[in-house]
């Protein structure tokens, strides 16, 4: 085989004065190293080699740059909040990059998002797991997972993880949040892509929205965003084999579809169901609080809650299935009050009256005791929580039949035990919050939260009760509120101090320091804060006038209704009949 004749010697380009003459230019080899041509040589003039600047650039693939640009605007600390329009279009950039570089096994991984390193990604990763799950085991990360690999994996995900567990100042929580929520939007609405990752990251988002600066409207939006997705993925639908199930109990889910979209619906994954599971718990406490029905199927969750629970995937699978439980019970009882449109004060009460409360609280400490003996050690003192606050629930409408006597319900000799129960219910509840570390106050998910805040509220109403048989100077000797609130105000004092040490350590891991406006700035639980001192305020308030109404009233208060709401319905602070009882405007938050 003949070898390959070398290629022939490169021609040199033409020299500045034979261009600006026009004429030809020719090389002699022996002068093309000295960059001489023939012209120059024989008209004795400096012989100049073109530049390359005014040549026509190659055609090369740019490397886009757009990967880190939404993390370096978190990162860069400023207070300025940047327009929405740039926010949309660096977490769409964001977003095909973080996808060319999934698709690259070998990539290098690049920095974390926001700004952090990734011994701080790892950190809050670690808290992540160790504190926050214990209160919302419905997103899990495996142990050996790195943030390098969550981040790789699963995006999202990583996001909304580092947005909750991260302990940050509050401008840099507040650019995290808008990034986060820009890039969920961006991949959720405008690529439309179908991805699990996306729905566990919008319920870590949304359980701990209360931490990263996200108010109760923009909850429910996540919610029911987090919703309409999960029917997107098809995880609202029975698969076949749960069909199957539900059928034999006469509470089919899918009903409605014919054999043949049976037959096509797939079967769900763990993570998804538990997913799903997830959706429903926010979902029914944002509905109780909205007085709303649980747009969820309660068949589909049943059976998503048995597979689960005989599966044993992880260790938190039992505490999984008793968090739902006593989710449904709550569920059940708000059946048994009747429907929101529907309600009225003798409604609720006569689901007392008639012996279901009984058979509601014997069934609750069934299930109290099933949880805290097949868990005794971490989710104890959660699930007794949870057991205390749907015991108040229960009794509230005790609560609202005596202290709305000119509603025409007739006092009874149970009504008086109705309220003794309900002020021992309060008191084990507040007690056993108390009885906490103070630094779970900002691990708790909004399902623990939510219901402090429905606890603190009815107690507030229930020692100012005026009814005939009940003496509220006794009841206060039982429970002092005023001490009790100021216990919560101390706890928090104490978690606040505790969060500044742990955000100076935080940023200590990248070679940090916080500046003096970043520590001056409000805690995540300055909301939290403010709720309590005015509730307490009110309450010492409401004892120094006896004779004032007991009901507070929306007319002289600082703050006006909100958009779409009618002064009358907002005068009454009944959690049966709307959303008050968690509503502390009355309070002048």
């Amino acid at each position: 085989m003949a070898e390959r004749s070398s290629s022939p010697p490169r021609r040199l380009r033409s020299c500045v004065p034979c261009v600006k003459a026009k004429a030809r230019c020719r090389f002699q080899q022996e002068n093309a190293a000295r960059h001489l041509c023939d012209r120059c040589l024989s008209m004795k003039i400096e012989c100049v080699p073109q530049t390359t600047r005014s040549l026509r650039k190659p055609r090369r693939v740019k490397m886009s740059n757009s990967l880190t640009t939404l993390e370096q605007n978190t990162a860069s600390g400023a207070h300025e909040n940047n327009g929405i329009g740039s926010h949309e279009r660096d977490a769409g950039s964001l977003a095909k990059n973080t996808k060319q570089v999934d698709s690259q096994p070998n990539a290098q991984t690049p920095q974390p998002p926001f700004g952090l390193s990734w011994s701080q990604a790892n950190l809050a990763l670690t808290a992540f797991r160790q504190n926050h799950t214990l209160h919302f085991p419905f997103v899990t990360v495996k142990e050996d997972l790195t943030a390098e690999d969550l981040y790789r994996e699963k995006p999202f995900l990583f996001r909304a993880i580092m947005l909750v567990a991260s302990p940050l100042p509050r401008s840099r929580v507040v650019k995290m949040k808008r990034n986060t929520l820009a890039y969920l939007g961006y991949r959720m609405l405008v690529e439309e892509e179908k991805t699990l990752d996306l729905l566990q990251g919008l319920l870590v988002v949304a359980a701990w929205a209360h931490t990263c600066y996200i108010d109760e409207g923009q909850v429910t939006n996540l919610a029911f965003l987090g919703l309409g997705y999960a029917h997107k993925l098809g995880i609202t639908q029975m698969s076949s084999s749960s069909s199957e199930q539900a059928s034999s109990a006469n509470h089919s889910g899918t009903s409605g579809l014919t054999e043949k979209m049976r037959q096509e619906v797939k079967t769900h994954s763990l993570d998804e169901q538990r997913c799903l599971l997830g959706l429903y718990c926010i979902l029914s406490i944002i509905s109780i609080k909205q007085s709303r029905s649980n747009p969820l199927d309660a068949a589909h969750i049943d059976i998503c809650c048995n597979n689960i629970s005989t599966s044993q995937s992880t260790a938190s699978s039992p505490a999984l299935e008793h968090f739902v439980r006593f989710i449904e019970m709550s569920e059940r009882l708000s059946e048994g009050f009747g429907e929101p449109h529907e309600r009225t004060l003798s409604r609720p009460y006569a689901f007392l009256l008639e012996g279901n409360g009984r058979r509601f609280r014997a069934d609750l400490e069934r299930l109290a005791e099933v949880a805290t003996r097949n868990d005794p050690a971490s989710h104890d003192q959660m699930f007794q929580l949870y057991h205390k606050y749907t015991l108040v629930r229960l009794y509230e409408p005790a609560v609202m039949v005596a202290d709305h006597p000119d509603e025409g319900v007739a006092p009874f000799v149970y009504l008086l035990i109705c309220l003794r129960n309900c002020l021992d219910a309060i008191r084990s509840f507040f007690d056993l919050l108390l009885s906490s570390p103070p630094e779970d106050i900002l691990n708790r998910s909004i399902t623990t939260t939510d219901q402090a805040a429905f606890v603190m509220v009815l107690a507030a109403r229930l020692l100012l009760i005026d009814a005939p048989g009940w003496e509220p100077e006794a009841a206060r000797r039982v429970l002092d509120l005023s001490v009790v609130l100021g216990k919560i105000q101390s706890h928090i004092e104490k978690v606040e101090a505790h969060h500044m040490k742990a955000m100076q350590e935080f940023a200590a891991l990248a070679g940090d320091t916080l500046s003096e406006e970043e520590m001056a700035e409000d805690s995540t639980l300055g909301e939290l804060a403010t709720k309590t001192r005015l509730l307490k305020e009110w309450f010492e308030t409401k004892l120094e006038g006896e004779h004032a109404d007991k009901m507070p009233s929306m007319k002289g208060n600082s703050m006006g209704t909100r958009d779409g709401e009618n002064e009358v319905g907002m005068t009454r602070l009944g959690g049966l009949l709307n959303d008050i009882a968690w509503n502390f405007r009355p309070f002048g938050w």
